[in-house]
């Protein structure tokens, strides 16, 4: 899982640099995929399913890092009584 934080570089403009927040282990499901293209490149797109503890510290401004490729958080569920949460992430392309 990775944080953002937020500097001022010498011009004084902000930026944001990812920094790693926590290494947890994770149930990882595929959930759907697809094929685009964008200025001449295929891009392929996956939206996977990730359950974890619940006691870990996860919110929607965090990035997770999974096999060597960045997903964004698109929402996170939280159920007490099953101790996880689930996050639903997709893939970033930078």
């Amino acid at each position: 899982i990775l944080t953002p934080t937020i500097i001022k570089n010498s011009y004084g403009e902000e930026t944001t640099t990812w920094s790693s927040k926590c290494k947890t282990r994770a149930s990882v499901l595929h959930k759907a995929g697809g094929k685009r293209i964008s200025n001449d490149d295929i891009i392929v797109d996956y939206t996977k399913t990730i359950q974890v503890r619940y006691y870990i510290d996860v919110d929607e401004y965090d990035r997770i890092l999974y096999d060597g490729k960045l997903y964004q958080i698109l929402d996170i569920e939280s159920d007490r009584h099953l101790q996880c949460k689930t996050l639903n992430i997709k893939q970033l392309h930078e």
